[in-house]
């Protein structure tokens, strides 16, 4: 492992800079120069695919800051959908629901969301446990499902990929979430090599 200074990172005459594979999701820092080149092991694949889920019951859970009932209606109509056990994004459609609904409820979900609060001061058991909460909360998990059935109904798919609906062995009912985080724009416009870097088949 290699721990670097960041300030090292923004000097112009480094001529090769490591970054974890996060750095591939996340906005270059305008301190960073732009790369002329991006080497990427095959590792990144794994770091870009992300797992969630939420119960069922906070999909219809009350909002503490939105008053807009279009929202509940959209909750309600999803809840049918994904318990009517019909191919997702068929029933959603077959019902008048499309990708622009899916992205007013996220807008609408954002309203109700609190970011995590990271101060300088905190330990790192305390920035892990104030992250642990983020990641918990409720409406996280109903923003990433929202933006999953926005990008999902936009194809020719009727089953969703992204979104199921499964049963706990407490009977609880549980949506899962899958989905891919995208490579930012910065790295894909320059050129890139692809190393298969354990050379495991």
């Amino acid at each position: 492992h290699y721990f670097l200074q960041f300030e090292s990172l923004t000097q112009e005459h480094a001529q090769a800079r490591i970054l974890t594979h996060a750095h591939l999701f996340l906005k270059r820092p305008s301190a960073l120069p732009r790369p002329d080149l991006s080497i990427v092991d095959e590792g990144f694949v794994f770091k870009s695919i992300v797992e969630g889920s939420l119960l069922l019951d906070q999909l219809m859970a009350a909002r503490a800051k939105i008053s807009d009932p279009t929202l509940h209606q959209l909750s309600r109509k999803l809840r049918d959908a994904l318990e009517s056990g019909r191919p997702l994004l068929g029933k959603l459609r077959g019902i008048g629901l499309s990708a622009s609904d899916m992205r007013f409820a996220r807008k609408l979900e954002y309203k109700d969301f609190q970011r995590p609060k990271l101060l300088p001061r905190m330990n790192i058991d305390e920035l892990k446990r104030a992250l642990k909460e983020f990641r918990a909360q409720a409406p996280r998990g109903r923003i990433e499902l929202w933006s999953i059935l926005a990008r999902e109904l936009e194809t020719d798919r009727e089953e969703s990929l992204g979104v199921r609906l499964s049963r706990r062995d407490d009977g609880v009912s549980e949506i899962n979430l899958y989905f891919r985080r995208d490579i930012q724009e910065q790295i894909k416009s320059a050129p890139v090599l692809l190393i298969d870097a354990d050379l495991d088949p």
